[in-house]
């Protein structure tokens, strides 16, 4: 594409007639880039704009010591525009993130069209502007950050409804936040770490806790309207059917309790139950670290069938039409006949999984400790695609309206197509990213070490 097609597509020059665009297209020199080049680096002088005319480019912005915020520009795109204007030091570096190519608007050649043309300068000036607020605006939803009151990290994933976050921390407290301004609404203190994720049932918030109880919480208020003790930690997060709460508990057992909180049945396994239940019209599905997959009769408790993996299950499962997915610390995702339990494939990757796969379309999503997501055919466990990330990925990915949202120990959260498993847009945190995102009013929620929630634009 010529210099003036190209500059005519792009919002910057959009405003410009066909003469302008010769002008602006006589001094722009064009630039090329190899693949993790850097164009210009953070604390260095600005003297040029940047447009990206083919290929992409990382932006990355030191906020602490640890981490970088980063985001991506690709083709149309242009960054550096603020050197047009003072004499500042560059606020963050660019690297090329793939071969790319960019037409560059020297900050000489700016003022010497602004000099002999003014209404070509000022029509530049004014697209700048809007390009910029929009961008500020977009920025502030994207990046726009609740401290969480609390002091202590966040294994619990957040879950909403009706505007409502729920979530547990290893400070002992359940906290209820408002989606909108991150306000709390209650929290209530157990007797240790909360690392279960809450489930939301019947206006009840049920969670465990380390203090070896499951709690029943009034969802508008917090009160403690009953608890369950149990002999070991509960880090498993519970499944409500009916009256019924299953879950399981590092005391080896798996539980029933109905909603009033009495034992309705137990079923005691090999080892610790960290695994979460998922239930399905007759059957309850969970994993325990003796290495065994079980089925259980909900109404009773009465094993069904188990299955043995090579390695300890920490990984939760999850059902997709008459199949059962679940991953194992033997590096392997697990496709199993939900009626008997047999086999009907299984995948390798190079690490353990302790994530839990998610299920949408016929397609599984899974993170591995070995950096990367997978997307599989739920029939066959053929691999479709993957994609590597800069650490282990340890929580379930969400898909919806054909993205998938995760996060990783790299401190970034991931937003793939679910087709190709390409990146649309990545968001960095400052600190691993241990939790599954939850999606609610076209929003990203998410909990870092660092110990915010980080609510994003959903791109």
């Amino acid at each position: 594409m010529e210099k003036k097609e190209f500059l005519k597509s792009v919002s910057l020059f959009s405003d410009l007639n066909d003469a302008q665009l010769e002008q602006v297209a006589g001094v722009v020199k064009e630039k090329t880039c190899k693949i993790n080049e850097v164009i210009f680096e953070e604390g260095t002088p600005g003297d040029a704009l940047y447009l990206v005319t083919d290929g992409s480019v990382r932006i990355a912005q030191r906020v602490t010591k640890k981490r970088e915020a980063l985001s991506f520009l690709r083709k149309g795109d242009f960054f550096g525009e603020m050197a047009l204007f003072e004499d500042a030091p560059r606020s963050a570096t660019v690297t090329a993130v793939e071969n790319s190519a960019f037409l560059v608007f020297s900050k000489d050649d700016f003022n010497a069209v602004l000099d002999s043309s003014p209404d070509v300068a000022a029509r530049i000036l004014r697209a700048m502007i809007k390009i910029m607020s929009s961008r500020l605006r977009i920025t502030d939803r994207q990046v726009r950050r609740n401290l969480i009151l609390s002091r202590g990290y966040i294994w619990s994933s957040p879950v909403i409804v009706g505007g409502t976050i729920y979530l547990g921390s290893d400070d002992h407290f359940v906290y209820a936040l408002d989606t909108g301004t991150g306000r709390l609404n209650w929290k209530v203190e157990t007797g240790n770490d909360v690392c279960s994720t809450v489930c939301y049932a019947n206006d009840m918030a049920y969670v465990g806790s380390d203090d070896h109880h499951m709690y029943a919480l009034d969802s508008k208020s917090g009160l403690i309207l009953w608890k369950f003790p149990t002999e070991g930690r509960v880090r498993s997060s519970p499944w409500v059917k009916g009256n019924s709460v299953f879950f399981g508990s590092e005391d080896r057992n798996i539980y029933a309790v109905d909603v009033s909180g009495k034992l309705v049945w137990k079923y005691e396994t090999g080892d610790k139950v960290l695994s979460s239940p998922i239930v399905s019209t007759h059957y309850l599905y969970i994993g325990s670290t003796d290495h065994h997959i079980y089925a259980l009769d909900i109404t009773n408790g009465v094993l069904i069938w188990k299955f043995s993996t090579g390695g300890d299950i920490l990984s939760s499962p999850t059902i997709g039409g008459e199949t059962i997915y679940i991953g194992s610390d033997d590096s392997s995702l697990y496709a199993l006949d939900a009626a008997g339990g047999g086999l009907r494939w299984k995948f390798k990757t190079d690490d353990k999984i302790t994530a839990t796969p998610a299920y949408a379309k016929g397609k599984v999503y899974v993170g591995s400790h070995d950096h990367f997501i997978y997307a599989l055919n739920g029939e066959n466990g053929n691999l479709l695609w993957r994609y590597e990330t800069g650490d282990s990925i340890t929580t379930s990915a969400t898909v919806i309206s054909d993205k998938v949202f995760f996060g990783s120990f790299d401190g970034s959260v991931y937003v793939l197509s679910a087709a190709k498993g390409e990146l649309i847009k990545k968001y960095q945190t400052e600190d691993f990213v241990s939790t599954t995102p939850a999606i609610f009013g076209g929003q990203i929620y998410v909990i870092s070490f660092d110990h915010n929630m980080y609510v994003f634009e959903v791109p």
